[in-house]
C-alpha cells in the first residue's frame, strides 16, 4: 500500500501543486484539476504521519536498543551501538534543518548568481 499506492499518489498530487507543472496547458489542467489534486494530496499525508507514528511505536516497544542495532548498529544484541548511531543521525537531521533556512542558503546561492528576497 505505501510503496505502490501512497507514494505514487504523493508524487502526482504533490507534482500537480508545484511550480513545475504548466500553468498554460489548459487542456491537462482541465482534467487534472488542482482541487482534486489537494483532495487527495492531504489525506496521503495523513496516511503517511500515520504510518511513521505507528512504526516508530512498535519499534520502541518491540526492544527498542535491539531493533536500533538490527537498522543501525548492524548487530543483533542490545548494546547501545544502534541507539548512539540513531542519536547522531537525528542531530543531523536537525542540523540540516536548521541550516535550510534563507538565512543561511542565501550566501551559497548567491554564489551561482543574483538572488531575490
Amino acid at each position: 500500500m505505501t510503496v505502490f499506492i501512497a507514494a505514487p499518489l504523493a508524487f502526482v498530487t504533490g507534482l500537480r501543486m508545484s511550480s513545475a507543472w504548466p500553468k498554460k496547458a489548459a487542456g491537462l489542467n482541465k482534467a487534472y484539476p488542482i482541487e482534486w489534486a489537494r483532495a487527495v494530496h492531504f489525506p496521503v499525508m495523513i496516511y503517511f504521519v500515520a504510518f511513521i507514528v505507528v512504526h516508530v511505536f512498535l519499534v520502541l516497544s518491540t526492544g527498542a536498543l535491539r531493533n536500533l542495532n538490527h537498522m543501525y548498529g548492524v548487530r543483533d544484541d542490545d548494546g547501545w551501538l544502534g541507539f548512539w548511531v540513531f542519536l547522531a543521525s537525528v542531530a543531523v537531521m536537525v542540523a540540516a534543518w536548521f541550516l535550510a533556512r534563507p538565512i543561511f542558503l542565501r550566501p551559497i546561492a548567491s554564489l551561482m548568481g543574483k538572488v531575490s528576497r
